[in-house]
């Protein structure tokens, strides 16, 4: 559940316009390296991570 800094720190970065961080694109790639570290894990080897 989002609390009510998150929700203040989102709304502000809307109304301002401004880059909020993390990003979506940090998320994204985030998400990336722990699908890889599941794939080298499901290997057991180690995955490039491009």
């Amino acid at each position: 559940m989002m609390n009510e800094n998150s929700l203040y720190n989102f709304l502000n970065h809307v109304y301002l316009g401004s880059q909020a961080s993390p990003s979506i694109r940090d998320g994204a790639y985030i998400q990336y390296v722990m699908e890889k570290a599941r794939e080298s894990n499901r290997l057991k080897q180690w995955v490039d991570i491009e």
